[in-house]
This record gives C-alpha cells, structure tokens and sequence, in this order.
C-alpha cells in the first residue's frame, strides 16, 4: 500500500480531476478537507481519499434552504436550521456565512 499526503490544493485539485466541481464549493471543499484532516489525527488512522465516495457521502447545503429541502412545516432562522441539522447528521460549518456541508441522512 502506498499513502500519499496531500495538501489542501491537491485535495481541491481531486475533485476537478474527478469532474466534480458542481458538488463543493471552494469554501466546502476547505471546510471538509479540515474536518477530514482533524479526524484522521484524532483517530491516528490515515484517510485515504475517495472523491467519489465523499460526494455520496457529504453535501453542501445553505441554512435557509433547509426547511424547504426537508419538507419542514414552519421556516426556520439559519440558527434554527443549524441546531435542527446538528441534531440529525454531522454538520461542518465553511468560511461562508449560512453555508454548511453534511453527511447524508
């Protein structure tokens, strides 16, 4: 086995490669790079990137959209909308105000 380190561009660099620029955001994919990164040494395990698989798994969302998305009775404050999702499915908050991006549910 072979285990290569790759930086932040070269992860961004993946997804073009992979044709799948439409599913992330360059704030995602940097908010999702870290999440990664943190539970790899969290957990002492290395991550081996499967771009396909992350785009099956993780998807990037607005806050505001969330009501509509999930057939939600009353429109939710993106506070609101952000404390409905933490409490369902992993949430992984961008640089980008209202944007998120998380695991599928």
């Amino acid at each position: 086995m072979i285990i290569e380190t790759v930086s932040i561009h070269s992860f961004r660099d993946s997804f073009r490669a992979y044709n799948r620029t439409e599913n992330f955001s360059y704030e995602s994919l940097g908010a999702l790079f870290e999440y990664l990164e943190d539970m790899s040494e969290d957990c002492d395990v290395p991550y081996e990137l499967d771009v396909i698989g992350l785009c099956c798994e993780f998807s990037e969302i607005y806050l505001e959209d969330v009501s509509a998305l999930y057939d939600l009775d009353e429109e939710l404050s993106n506070d609101e909308a952000l404390e409905w999702l933490q409490e369902r499915t992993t949430v992984i908050e961008t640089s980008s105000v209202g944007l998120v991006v998380i695991s599928e549910f």
